[in-house]
């Protein structure tokens, strides 16, 4: 793994909740199918701001890794 995908892996997601980039990726890699998935999983999008900031960050992981 290069430095800046080190860096990429530990970039927050949800900012509410303090969840990385890396921890929202392997829960997709092991499973998680949906938002909702991802939500039960590590808790994200229900921070105070209930996803607004990290929702559209997440669909895009989904997307790349599912």
């Amino acid at each position: 793994m290069t430095e800046e995908e080190i860096k990429e892996r530990y970039q927050k997601v949800c900012i509410c909740r303090s969840i990385s980039k890396g921890t929202i990726i392997d829960i997709v890699k092991n499973g998680a199918k949906t938002l909702e998935d991802v939500r039960r999983k590590s808790g994200a999008t229900t921070g105070s701001c209930k996803g607004d900031r990290c929702k559209a960050k997440i669909l895009d992981i989904l997307r790349r890794y599912a």
